[in-house]
């Protein structure tokens, strides 16, 4: 079952699917396959395939690159046995077994749906807080979130419970209220005086990042603070 194409380059399409062997013909699912003759080695006694990658025996599932073949196959140096079945196409690629026994790479986790980027959250509510009261209206872009509320843009630590939609950017309150940029916004807390660096690091958090800082002092709202929206 080895085949050779010469002098047309593969355009690299990821393929991937059952690599059968009958006979003299070898098939990706139900597509005839031209294996590359200087990477492709054929043992007739074993059945196996040997290629750059590792062994390969019919029913293996295998992965590659590729494309499909489209010139005449008896340009091929060569072309397939006539009982070969053709009606299911013909690509061309070099293939390597799949490891059904790897441990997959790790995914990370997707952001929560809706997630607004660079949103500060308390995870927990420790039942204590700053007596400050915070006071600003809500700004949002390149990855940030301000009160403004002195000419002066703090980044924020928002209550407990809190989360953001990205379209179009808001602010949705534990209590199912909602914020939105150019809302003025009051609650308890600290401000104007709370290092943003330490803040996110005591509360565990991400850094603000570097863009969103401009004094290196954060609003930090109380996880239990109820805050008030207005809406000019």
């Amino acid at each position: 079952p080895l085949l050779d194409v010469t002098g047309y380059a593969s355009a690299g399409v990821g393929l991937s699917g059952i690599l059968t062997i009958e006979g003299p013909c070898v098939y990706l699912d139900d597509q005839l396959v031209i294996l590359p003759a200087r990477e492709t080695t054929w043992d007739v006694a074993t059945g196996v395939l040997s290629t750059g990658s590792g062994e390969i025996r019919s029913g293996d599932r295998v992965t590659g690159g590729g494309n499909t073949y489209t010139q005449p196959l008896d340009e091929i140096d060569q072309p397939p046995d006539p009982s070969c079945r053709l009606d299911g196409g013909v690509v061309q690629g070099s293939f390597s077994p799949v490891d059904l026994n790897a441990t997959p790479a790790p995914v990370p986790p997707p952001l929560p749906p809706g997630d607004l980027p660079g949103i500060r959250v308390h995870r927990v509510d420790p039942g204590d807080g700053m007596d400050a009261l915070i006071l600003g209206v809500l700004e949002v872009g390149d990855g940030c979130i301000w009160l403004n509320g002195d000419g002066t843009r703090y980044p924020v630590v928002w209550p407990a419970l809190t989360f953001g939609r990205a379209e179009p950017p808001e602010i949705v309150l534990p209590g199912g209220e909602i914020a939105r940029p150019g809302d003025r916004i009051e609650g308890g807390g600290g401000g104007g005086y709370v290092s943003a660096a330490a803040a996110t690091a005591n509360l565990g958090l991400n850094p603000f990042p570097d863009q969103c800082i401009y004094t290196d002092e954060a609003a930090v709202f109380n996880a239990s603070s109820a805050l008030t929206v207005t809406r000019d």
